[in-house]
């Protein structure tokens, strides 16, 4: 790995440069967050507040997909066009056929690419038997578990990191922060 520090247009920006995997062209975001809009509160309050603070580049359906292209062409863009796929899987994300159909795509990716791509966040407490069967040995992010939920940033992290080989990846702080820095959980 190579860690590059540049000062660009008042902000300073920290790349990781590694090797191998997917060319960072490849990739328009970090992660696709596929979720319920029933669970948008969680999304809003909880989730994307970590992927800011970490300067990831996200995709989510409500801002992102494209309007007046097929819905489909759009999840399908959204999988196949970022690095990770986060599913925040609730009995609300379960029970939607749109967000089964973005579930179904970033499961075929992993299986295809062998990439680790997918993350699962289990939201509630549906039982993981109701999981489709190709989730039910992955490993997941039990935010649910109140346990799991005083580290759930950290294991976040580590899972959107992980992988690293196939990335190059962009942090930046302002000028005025330049004093502080953002680290990758070990």
């Amino acid at each position: 790995m190579i860690k590059i520090l540049r000062f660009q247009n008042c902000h300073w920006h920290l790349f990781f440069v590694l090797r191998g995997g997917h060319s960072p062209e490849e990739f328009i975001y970090d992660v696709f967050v596929s979720y319920s809009t029933k669970d948008l509160n969680w999304v809003r309050d909880k989730l994307i507040p970590v992927l800011e603070k970490y300067y990831f580049k996200y995709c989510i359906h409500s801002r992102d997909f494209e309007l007046g292209k097929a819905i489909i062409d759009n999840m399908a863009d959204s999988v196949y066009g970022s690095r990770k796929v986060l599913a925040v899987v609730s009995r609300n994300y379960l029970s939607s056929k749109f967000c089964r159909g973005e579930l179904d795509m970033a499961i075929y990716r992993n299986i295809e690419k062998e990439d680790s791509s997918l993350i699962v966040i289990r939201l509630d407490g549906i039982n993981t038997k109701d999981f489709p069967k190709a989730l039910r040995s992955k490993t997941f992010l039990d935010y649910f578990d109140n346990r799991e939920r005083e580290h759930w940033t950290e294991r976040l992290l580590k899972h959107l990191y992980d992988d690293a080989a196939s990335r190059t990846s962009f942090f930046s702080t302002s000028s005025k922060e330049s004093n502080s820095t953002t680290e990758m959980p070990t």
